[in-house]
């Protein structure tokens, strides 16, 4: 359900939204998954692993 309306929200055929964003929506709905995703985070950020949004939407080519 999470895809559809995130889908509505920025349209259906929108080239400007990686698939990523469009998953990590949807997988935030999931409040049991939440806690879990939070603490590896912030795991991650600590430890220098997260990958920064700009090299998350790079694009080669």
């Amino acid at each position: 359900m999470s895809h559809i309306i995130f889908r509505e929200f920025v349209g259906f055929n929108n080239p400007a939204v990686p698939l990523w964003l469009e998953e990590g929506v949807a997988s935030y709905q999931e409040k049991s998954k939440y806690l879990t995703a939070r603490v590896l985070i912030k795991e991650a950020i600590v430890k220098g692993n997260f990958m920064s949004l700009e090299k998350l939407s790079f694009k080669p080519g």
